[in-house]
């Protein structure tokens, strides 16, 4: 909810940024900046990650 990520994103008890554009949030949480997303990989890439994840961290 608005409310809870508010509440999270308040320096005073969490500071972590929201999911939620600034417009939905109150109080110091809708002054945080917001990370810069980043794509996904390709899903052609899949087989590639999970098998070199099975490698390093096994089943």
């Amino acid at each position: 909810s608005p409310e809870a990520q508010s509440r999270k994103g308040n320096l005073n008890i969490w500071g972590d940024p929201s999911v939620l554009s600034s417009q939905y949030l109150t109080g110091s949480a809708k002054n945080t900046q917001q990370f810069k997303s980043i794509a996904e990989p390709h899903p052609s890439w899949q087989s590639a990650l999970e098998k070199e994840w099975l490698k390093r961290y096994g089943n």
